[in-house]
C-alpha cells in the first residue's frame, strides 16, 4: 500500500499532503462493510488527525 511506503521512508513527516475527495469516497470508504476498506478509511483518517494536531502545535497562536 502506497501509505506504507510513505510512513516507512518518513515521506509523510517531510512532506506536504494533498488529497482531493470527490464523488463520496470517504464517506463511502467511512461506511463501508468491507473490513479492508473500512481499514484505509482509519488509517487515513488517523494520518491526517496527526498531521493537523502536529501543524496546530507550531503554529503561533493569534491573541484574542
Amino acid at each position: 500500500m502506497l501509505l506504507e511506503f510513505f510512513k516507512k521512508n518518513s515521506v509523510i513527516d517531510s512532506s506536504a499532503i494533498a488529497y482531493f475527495e470527490g464523488g463520496g469516497v470517504l464517506l463511502n470508504l467511512a461506511t463501508s462493510r468491507t473490513a479492508e476498506e473500512r481499514a484505509l478509511y482509519d488509517t487515513l483518517v488517523s494520518l491526517l488527525i496527526a498531521r493537523q494536531r502536529s501543524a496546530d502545535h507550531f503554529q503561533p497562536r493569534r491573541p484574542q
